[in-house]
């Protein structure tokens, strides 16, 4: 259908090849292992029809969007609440639970906000098989302050190829930790018993993200969390 009525994206070599090249520039390494993908663009000012594409922004938006686009929506709460995640699957699934907001506010600064229940703290989960058919295991909040790093690399990366409007200058993460407790015989709630919020600055420069944030942090780690949740949450 698409192809009668001229629609079919194949048949516009040009514009094909561009989008090829702009979804090329999402991730990995260029063919001579540079890893600054969308800087190997074509310069922007690209004519295309009767209109001027600018390949670098839209692949720094792309690629920006698919960062920060996991939250709660996306995570499988049938499974959660049924315990039937593969076990593969649960540090994803937890993860994109415990984000309640992921926005761009209009200062530049880019707030996270994760709660994340304690149970989840209690042990650590295997990560997929690599390449050699190894697994290791991680904690949730290794992983999450892990994406974070990743989230801040990439969105100084990005800033390099956006408009001043659309850059984001600082994150603002907000982290949760959620206990259940019965507040009344059958009656189940979700009560914080300790949070940490901080921020983490513009800087300059990728790859290499620089997390000395976390250094101000020490007790945010996989088995002390465990042990602080396994000892009934004591502050």
């Amino acid at each position: 259908m698409l192809a009668m009525y001229g629609g079919n994206i194949g048949l516009d070599q040009a514009e094909a090849m561009l989008i090829s090249k702009i979804a090329q520039a999402h991730g990995g390494k260029t063919l001579s292992g540079d890893k600054d993908t969308i800087g190997q663009l074509p310069m922007d000012g690209i004519p295309i029809a009767a209109i001027t594409c600018r390949p670098r922004q839209v692949a720094a938006l792309v690629r920006f969007a698919d960062e920060i686009c996991e939250h709660a929506s996306r995570a499988g709460r049938h499974h959660i609440a049924a315990g039937t995640l593969p076990d593969h699957n649960k540090l994803f699934h937890y993860y994109a639970s415990s984000v309640r907001g992921a926005v761009c506010i209009p200062n530049g600064c880019f707030k996270l906000h994760l709660a994340i229940n304690t149970k989840y703290l209690l042990a650590s989960y295997p990560l997929p098989p690599d390449a050699a058919g190894v697994s290791a295991e991680k904690y949730l909040i290794d992983d999450v302050l892990d994406r974070i790093v990743k989230l801040d690399c990439e969105r100084r990366y990005c800033n390099q190829f956006l408009d001043p409007g659309l850059q984001t200058n600082e994150l603002d993460v907000c982290i949760e930790l959620m206990e259940d407790r019965e507040e009344r015989p059958s009656i189940w709630v979700l009560a914080e018993v300790d949070r940490y919020s901080f921020r983490i600055p513009a800087k300059e420069g990728y790859p290499g993200a620089q997390d000395a944030w976390r250094d101000g942090m020490p007790e945010l780690k996989g088995l002390t969390l465990a042990g602080r949740a396994k000892e009934g949450w004591k502050k």
